[in-house]
């Protein structure tokens, strides 16, 4: 197998791509009351300019964090139900070690561009803008 058709098997790392991460890779509070493996759906937020590092964000159904660090949306048109994404809770992750993890949650791979856009507004009215 040539170089060229291992790359193209990897995962296309982008903004708006949606991934099953295990619950043990998060740094700050999230998921770290779950026993065993567990997963919850990551979103990535924004690929960092060292071009190593991607900015991911947990997503959860509860609804109990609600305003505007919060991105709302249904993933799958399949699933009645919300994927509440946490903002304030993103973490650097490594592009190398996101690859490891399934790039698909409910079958879905990445947002819509109308979701990557509100994705954006919302990362906006949360965090302000970026340079």
């Amino acid at each position: 197998m040539g170089l060229f058709s291992i790359f193209k098997k990897l995962p296309k790392i982008e903004v708006g791509s949606i991934w099953a991460a295990p619950n043990c890779i998060w740094s700050n509070s999230f998921a770290r009351n779950k026993k065993g493996i567990g997963y919850h759906p990551a979103i990535v937020e924004r690929l960092k300019t060292d071009q190593i590092t991607a900015i991911l964000t947990p997503g959860t159904t509860k609804t109990y964090k609600i305003g505007s660090c919060v991105f709302t949306t249904k993933i799958s048109p399949l699933k009645n139900v919300k994927s509440h994404f946490l903002l304030q809770l993103s973490m650097p992750y490594l592009i190398d070690e996101l690859q490891n993890h399934q790039n698909n949650w409910w079958g879905v791979q990445c947002l819509s561009e109308k979701q990557k856009k509100e994705l954006q507004q919302q990362i906006t009215w949360c965090k302000g803008t970026r340079n």
